[in-house]
C-alpha cells in the first residue's frame, strides 16, 4: 500500500479545465454487499459520473471505464473490508465507441483491511486523503517463526500473510555421534563421565547462532522492502541469543514473542495482537506533538494554506472526514477558500494541499483525536517560523 501511495503522490496534477482526469474511489464492503461487489462498484462509479458537470452525459465513457475496472478487478474476488480504485483517463477518448488510449495501464486497484468511507472523487489530481489514513492504520510487518530444524519468514499486509522463505538448519550437530564418542567409560572406580554433554550443548548453541545469522541476513537484506515492525516468534532454546541476532534498527521495531507456533493464521493473529499492544504503549498522537512546540504550529484554513504554499509545512495534519470547497488558480496552482479572479471552483481543496505538501517535502497525517474538545479541521507542524 505504501508503494502505491508514493506512486500516486508522484503523479503530476493535470491541466485544470482540460479533458484528462484522475478518479479516486474508496468503496467499502460488508457481508450483504460482498456477494454483489460488481453491482456495488458499478453503482458507486456511475453515480459519481452522473453527478459530474462535464461528464454526466458521456454514457460511453461511463461504460468503457466500468468495463475496464471489472476486467482488472477479477483477481480481487475477496475484497476484505473495501477496495480502492485509482484511474487516469481521457474523457474525449473514452467517450468514443472505440477507445484509443489504453486504460489498463492507468488503473490501480488495492484492497483494504480497514473499512474506508465510501467516496468517489473525479478531478485534476488524485484524492489520496483516505489512502494516507488507511496506509497509516494498516499493519505491515515481517514475522520470523523460529523452530529447531525449520524456520520461516512471513510478510503481513493487513489481514494477509504470505510466506517469503523457509530455512532448514544445516548446522545442527550430529547428537548421536557426540553421545557415542563421549559416552561414559568403564573403570575400576566405576563409570567415569566424559565431557560429551557440554560439548554437545556448545555445538548446539553454535549451530543455532549460525542458523539465526542466516535468517537475519535475509531479514535485513537491502533487497527487503521496509516495514515498521519485525515480530520474532521463538521457542525456549533460542532465548539466550535471539535478541542479539535481531535488533532494533532504522528499518524495524522488533517484537519478541516466546512461543512455538507453526500455523500461518495463528502466527498472523498473534503478530497483529502484539503489534497493537506495542502501538498503544508507545503512541503519542501527532497533533499533541505539534502543539507542544507552539512556535512551529499553525491551525485553520487560511494560515495553513499559506504555510503549505511557502513550503513551511513539515507535517500537514487533517482531521478525519473533513472536506473543503475552494478555488484553484489554473496557472499558478494557488489555493483559495474564497472566489478570486481566474480561479476555478473545486469541490475539495484537500487533494491539492496534500499534493503541494508532498511536492515540498512534507508529510501528511490524517488524525482522529477524541481527547480534545475542539479539534482543528486542518493544522500544520512547521519547519521554520514566519
Amino acid at each position: 500500500m505504501n508503494q502505491l501511495l508514493q506512486e500516486l503522490l508522484d503523479k503530476e496534477t493535470l491541466t485544470i479545465g482540460g479533458d484528462k482526469y484522475y478518479l479516486s474511489a474508496y468503496i467499502p464492503f460488508d457481508d450483504s454487499s460482498r456477494d454483489k461487489f460488481n453491482t456495488h462498484i458499478k453503482s458507486s462509479l456511475l453515480k459519481a459520473f452522473r453527478k459530474h458537470k462535464k461528464l454526466a452525459d458521456k454514457t460511453q465513457l461511463h461504460e468503457n471505464i466500468v468495463n475496464e475496472v471489472f476486467k482488472k478487478i477479477t483477481p480481487f474476488l475477496y475484497l476484505e473490508k473495501g477496495v480502492g480504485i485509482f484511474i487516469k483517463f481521457d474523457a474525449i477518448d473514452q467517450n468514443k465507441q472505440v477507445t484509443k488510449s489504453n486504460l489498463e495501464e492507468n488503473i490501480n486497484i488495492i484492497t483494504f483491511s480497514i473499512e474506508p468511507k465510501e467516496e468517489v472523487y473525479i478531478g485534476y489530481t488524485y484524492n489520496l486523503y483516505q489512502l494516507i489514513w488507511l496506509t497509516k492504520n494498516n499493519i505491515e510487518a515481517l514475522v520470523v517463526s523460529l523452530s529447531r530444524e525449520k524456520s520461516s519468514v512471513y510478510e503481513i499486509d493487513g489481514t494477509q500473510i504470505n510466506q517469503l522463505k523457509t530455512f532448514t538448519d544445516k548446522h545442527i550437530p550430529k547428537e548421536k555421534h557426540y553421545s557415542r564418542v563421549y559416552a561414559p567409560v568403564g573403570g575400576k572406580l566405576g563409570n567415569i563421565h566424559g565431557t560429551g554433554k557440554s560439548k554437545v550443548e556448545k555445538s548446539e548453541i553454535k549451530s543455532s547462532k549460525l542458523f539465526l545469522k542466516e535468517i537475519a541476513s535475509f531479514v535485513y537484506s537491502d533487497e527487503r522492502r521496509e516495514y515498521d515492525y519485525l515480530v520474532v516468534i521463538h521457542s525456549d532454546p533460542f532465548i539466550p541469543f535471539v535478541e542479539e541476532a535481531f535488533k532494533d534498527s532504522d528499518r524495524y521495531k522488533v517484537i519478541f514473542v516466546n512461543k512455538s507456533l507453526q500455523d500461518a493464521q495463528e502466527i498472523l493473529e498473534l503478530a497483529k495482537v502484539k503489534i497493537k499492544e506495542l502501538q498503544k504503549t508507545t503512541k503519542k498522537d501527532d497533533l499533541t506533538i505539534a502543539r507542544e512546540n507552539f512556535e512551529l504550529y499553525c491551525e485553520g484554513w487560511s494560515g495553513t494554506i499559506k504555510a503549505v504554499e511557502r513550503g513551511q509545512v513539515e507535517k500537514l495534519l487533517i482531521k478525519t472526514g473533513v472536506t473543503k470547497e475552494g478555488y484553484i488558480d489554473p496557472k499558478s496552482k494557488k489555493i483559495y477558500i474564497y472566489p478570486t479572479e481566474d480561479a476555478v471552483k473545486v469541490e475539495n481543496i484537500i487533494p491539492w494541499l496534500i499534493k503541494l505538501t508532498k511536492d515540498n517535502g512534507g508529510s501528511i497525517v490524517v488524525f482522529s483525536t477524541p481527547k480534545y474538545k475542539d479539534i482543528p479541521e486542518i493544522a500544520a507542524q512547521l519547519r521554520f517560523k514566519n
